[in-house]
């Protein structure tokens, strides 16, 4: 195959670049090759595991940060609530708020519910916190309204916490008729799909604190029950107190003490563990610090490199191109002198074609009036000849009558005459022959092809009838009757095989 010095050079150019890549992939290298797409379809199960299992995506969340990465609007809001999560567990107040808006205005773009109703659940949490607990309620009413219309597995065990909320916070209020709807309608859903059952020990809490707080004895020990071994402490202590209540209420005092120096043992184990809580979370923000600072400054290095590379390997491809763009200048300008000498050879091939046209459309003239000329010629030879033979046979025709000595007959009169006759007929037709075959060169040709059968004299009255010569014409010019042409047209049309009412001019001038 051959190759045009600007393909090589486009070739060389190509290679260049790849080369740019195939570096910037080398030092990119031990980076996680993760595309937008797979980013977005994990973004998309953690926020499910987040849903089903309050867990966070920290690492996943800082993974984007780091890199910068960009996500469409369908996981924006999603993303969002992913971070919300992370702040509300460290509870970073300002970090909640801002965030909680931007991923309502997410969400509502995209009418994403999951995302909302997540939103608004965290904002519950966030309220339920610092004591706003009717602002609590309300979020957590905000949130329902986005769960309630899709009955999934998902839905459902949102629906968990959100009554759980709902039920501490009004609790908190003294709303103990809705503490105790909303604690019922969170242990109906936590026995009807058996997941979160960790919950049940709040709830049986909040239900013994409400029953006994508006003197409901009897229901609020039906919920006292509970183990020991049940990690949820913060529970327990709800529980224990709502049973000093309840034995408060039975006037069993010594129960009711012993209830609540439980209760007080389980929180003192409770802050203990917060504090110890708090303190790990602090160290570990400390230590993710530092690591992100880390790896942005190993990053920021890297591109450093990578911008150097690519710098030096750019200025080689734009001096690459730089001849390359004066090579094909060069190419192009040669290339359109080719083009402009080539227009000017065609233009001189279509004159010399045009000339040579007329050439031999002249020569096809003179050629043809050559031909007429030597027919001509011809045809005065023949009759010269002709009229010798005649004169010859007449001479010695009329000696033979002298020699004889008889008188002239009749007959002998007719004899002459039909010689006569024959001489004029057939010098009538060659003068003819040559004018006809000038105006119409192929006509005898291909009539003789169209019916073999025609003679010569039905041929020369084809011609008189294609001259348009009329019956009475054709009879005085070559002597004989109207009759005799009458018949020999006739039989002229059976041999042509025409019908009777076929005009016998139309058909020989289609010839």
């Amino acid at each position: 195959m051959h190759l045009s010095l600007p393909s090589i050079s486009n070739k060389l150019i190509a290679i260049l670049l790849a080369i740019v890549l195939v570096v910037a992939l080398g030092v990119r290298k031990k980076r996680p090759l993760l595309t937008q797409e797979t980013i977005e379809e994990k973004i998309e199960e953690a926020f499910i595991f987040a849903e089903l299992t309050d867990t966070t995506a920290t690492e996943l969340v800082n993974y984007i940060d780091m890199n910068s990465i960009q996500v469409s609007k369908d996981v924006k809001a999603k993303l969002l609530v992913l971070r919300l999560f992370d702040k509300v567990n460290v509870f970073d107040v300002e970090s909640i708020d801002s965030l909680s808006k931007e991923a309502i205005r997410f969400g509502l773009q995209e009418k994403d519910s999951s995302a909302l109703a997540m939103t608004y659940e965290c904002l519950a949490v966030r309220y339920a916190i610092v004591g706003e607990h009717q602002a609590s309620i309300d979020a957590g009413l905000k949130a329902y309204q986005y769960v309630q219309p899709r009955k999934t597995a998902e839905n459902e065990m949102l629906k968990i916490d959100l009554f759980l909320n709902l039920a501490h916070s009004s609790l908190l209020l003294k709303k103990y008729e809705d503490a105790i709807r909303y604690a019922e309608k969170s242990l109906s859903v936590v026995h009807d799909i058996g997941i979160k059952r960790d919950r049940i020990i709040y709830l049986k809490g909040y239900l013994v604190m409400a029953y006994a707080s508006i003197g409901q004895t009897e229901k609020a020990e039906q919920y006292t029950s509970f183990s020991i071994d049940d990690p949820s402490l913060k529970a327990a202590v709800v529980l224990q107190e709502g049973a000093g209540l309840v034995y408060a209420n039975k006037e069993d005092y010594k129960a009711a003490f012993k209830s609540l120096q439980d209760a007080l043992f389980y929180s003192r184990l409770l802050n203990s563990n917060d504090k110890k809580t708090l303190s790990k979370f602090s160290l570990a923000e400390v230590k993710l610090t530092k690591q992100i600072a880390e790896l942005s400054e190993s990053r920021l290095k890297t591109e450093r490199k990578l911008l150097l590379g690519s710098l030096l390997l750019g200025l080689v491809i734009f001096l690459g191109l730089l001849v390359n763009l004066r090579f094909n200048k060069k190419q192009r300008m040669h290339l359109r002198r080719i083009d402009k000498l080539n227009g000017e050879l065609n233009h001189v091939m279509e004159e010399i074609k045009i000339q040579n046209a007329i050439l031999q459309e002249k020569n096809s003239e003179i050629n043809n009036l050559l031909k007429t000329q030597e027919k001509s010629l011809f045809s005065r030879v023949l009759k010269i000849s002709t009229y010798n033979d005649t004169v010859g046979k007449l001479s010695s025709y009329f000696e033979s009558l002298i020699d004889k000595n008889q008188p002239i007959q009749d007959e002998d009169i007719s004899y002459v005459q039909n010689v006569l006759n024959s001489l004029v007929d057939d010098t009538i037709w060659q003068d003819f022959e040559v004018q006809f075959e000038k105006i119409r060169p192929f006509f005898f040709r291909n009539l003789k092809q169209t019916a073999s059968d025609l003679t010569v004299n039905d041929l020369k009255h084809c011609a008189y009838i294609v001259a348009k010569l009329t019956p009475k014409e054709v009879a005085k010019m070559i002597n004989i009757s109207h009759r005799s042409v009458e018949t020999t047209r006739y039989r002229i049309k059976k041999k042509l095989n025409l019908v009777k009412d076929q005009n016998i001019y139309d058909y020989l001038m289609t010839i």
